[in-house]
């Protein structure tokens, strides 16, 4: 996904979860049940791979799409991040313990954020130089295979402190700010994300 394609889903993402004013303190209204992605016959990104999750999402993105036109919903031309935040998620890296869905029904048990808010899917390759393969860091834990591919999604500004809360304690590093990502730690759990790969133009919607 290049930006100008992250930043129409962006806009479009922002006007569909902002559509009606939320008077409850669920995080439900974020999971549209005319928008529930199908994967592996559930919901959960947990065990996609990036070419499933990229599927999942754009199908989910093209159901959102038609909706925010049949519900004459326009995305503002001029949106950023709408005071909210990107969220990250590693495919595969939840220890799937429930622990955030105990702190707040924003995850489910194996950290989904709800699926009204996913953006989109990225490769988490890092780029060395044109005439050399991306590298892939994959880790095999439990027979599965961590890998640094991550999904996008943007976090209300009305639900940042509650996700940040759930945050800490989750311990695996499945979940993350995408500003921290982009600072690129050191050592982050058992998953070398420093080294994935993250587009220029990602830096433009965090805060550091």
């Amino acid at each position: 996904m290049d930006e100008k394609a992250f930043e129409q889903r962006l806009k479009e993402t922002v006007a569909w979860c902002t559509r009606n004013s939320n008077l409850s303190k669920s995080a439900e209204y974020l999971r549209t049940p005319d928008l529930r992605p199908s994967v592996f016959g559930d919901s959960s990104l947990f065990m996609c791979g990036n070419n499933q999750a990229t599927i999942a999402i754009e199908a989910m993105n093209q159901k959102r799409k038609k909706l925010l036109t049949d519900e004459a919903v326009m995305p503002n031309s001029d949106t950023g991040l709408a005071g909210g935040r990107l969220l990250v998620y590693f495919l595969g890296a939840s220890n799937h313990n429930g622990v955030t869905a105990s702190i707040s029904d924003y995850f489910d048990d194996e950290d989904n954020p709800p699926w009204d808010t996913w953006i989109c899917c990225i490769a988490g390759k890092e780029l060395t130089r044109p005439d050399e393969k991306h590298f892939d860091v994959r880790i095999i834990i439990s027979q599965r295979a961590n890998t640094t591919d991550y999904v996008l999604s943007w976090v209300p500004p009305e639900w940042i402190d509650e996700v940040a809360d759930a945050m800490r304690y989750e311990v695996t590093g499945a979940i993350m700010w995408a500003d921290t990502l982009v600072s690129r730690p050191e050592k982050y759990a058992i998953f070398d994300f420093h080294r994935c790969y993250i587009p220029a133009w990602l830096e433009r919607y965090t805060i550091q």
